[in-house]
């Protein structure tokens, strides 16, 4: 059984009693507690009965939403990928703490949050915005319940996504665009001499994503075997932070994907050209070892890509996203016959439902020109 003691200094009432004993030296523990004696016995009854109870003390009862969220988030992202850190903390500062974060953290209630939660989608946001927002509430204030033991319950159990209306097919296949075949030959011609035009035909001919693109290593490509092996991927860093890769979005994008007689061609032509750069630009090139480079050497950013995208609204009038090569690989793939599940494994997902779900706008024109080929044959 834990004893404390309490006392006046000032005008404030003060609690106190002993941890625990660490080499030898007594550990002891004061608090304010109020303003009269009854605040002082209240409190060090409570926090005694935790002790007792619990054997620890938490030191951050009073604390804000706001500090215990950048708290949480420093101790729980080492868990995450790099990308996935980046959504937590955008949720957090530009949702969670901006209405929330001035609550004491024992203080957040069920009516609280679900008043914020329903105000994300009467403010217009859509269902998975609202579902991100949510499940970072959800994992940060269970974190505070275990192992923190800052509050005794998670609210957000307590809490419903509002209900949402759904998603627009028409919607889901402008995410999924893809370029015409004008549009790709405008831009493979219009980069041709350029540090664009590596990135664009690997993209375009094996479904890599931009950041699979900018971490391909020469070692990465098996000319005897011709394929490439993706094993890592190109963080998109803040603006003055180091370039670093990370590793692929999920196991299944760990992948080789084989190449074709073209994609062996532009490679190996590359190849050369870079090392006749090398001579050129002699101590003043830089060796990467990477694929996607500019003439001297340095390696090709996420920046670097998203101005590729900014020439092709100006100069050429299309508007260009570089995943659009990825589902242009794949929609092309598709509408001529190839396997689903080699698709799939070439584009790195996660599982075939994946693959069908995305697509299935190209399965459906897929069977209506079977539909309009049997009609062909059968009134011949």
């Amino acid at each position: 059984m834990s004893f404390g003691h309490i006392r006046k200094r000032g005008k404030k009432w003060y609690y106190s009693f002993e941890l625990s004993t660490v080499d030898g030296k007594r550990k002891r523990v004061e608090r304010v507690a109020g303003t009269t004696k009854k605040d002082a016995e209240k409190a060090l009854h409570k926090a005694l009965y935790e002790m007792d109870l619990n054997g620890i003390f938490r030191t951050s009862s009073e604390i804000s939403f706001a500090d215990f969220l950048d708290r949480w988030i420093k101790q729980y992202s080492i868990n995450l990928a790099y990308n996935t850190q980046k959504t937590y903390i955008k949720i957090i500062e530009n949702h969670l703490k901006p209405s929330l974060g001035a609550y004491k953290l024992k203080y957040l209630q069920p009516e609280v949050l679900q008043d914020f939660i329903n105000s994300k989608k009467i403010n217009g946001y859509k269902k998975s915005t609202v579902s991100q927002i949510f499940a970072v509430l959800s994992i940060a204030l269970a974190y505070a319940v275990q192992p923190l033991q800052y509050i005794k319950e998670d609210p957000t159990r307590y809490i419903k996504l509002p209900k949402f209306d759904i998603e627009i097919k028409e919607d889901i296949q402008r995410k999924m665009k893809t370029l015409t075949d004008t549009e790709l030959t405008t831009i493979q011609n219009n980069f041709k001499n350029s540090i664009f035009y590596i990135p664009i035909m690997i993209a375009y001919l094996s479904g890599v994503r931009v950041g699979e693109c900018l971490a391909l290593e020469w070692t990465r490509i098996d000319f005897e075997a011709n394929v490439l092996k993706i094993r890592e991927t190109l963080l998109d860093t803040k603006s003055g932070e180091s370039r670093r890769n990370g590793p692929p979005k999920s196991k299944a994008s760990v992948r080789d994907i084989p190449f074709g007689p073209t994609l062996r061609s532009i490679l190996k032509e590359e190849k050369m050209n870079q090392v006749k750069n090398k001579l050129k630009y002699g101590k003043f090139y830089i060796k990467s070892g990477q694929v996607c480079v500019k003439e001297n050497g340095e390696p090709l950013s996420h920046n670097d890509i998203r101005y590729l995208s900014i020439l092709c609204k100006k100069k050429l009038g299309i508007t260009f996203n570089f995943h659009m090569l990825r589902h242009t690989h794949a929609t092309m793939l598709l509408e001529n016959g190839a396997d689903m599940l080699d698709i799939s494994k070439r584009l790195g997902h996660k599982n075939l439902a994946t693959t069908t779900d995305i697509y299935a706008h190209v399965r459906k024109k897929m069977q209506d020109r079977t539909v309009s080929i049997l009609e062909q044959i059968v009134n011949q």
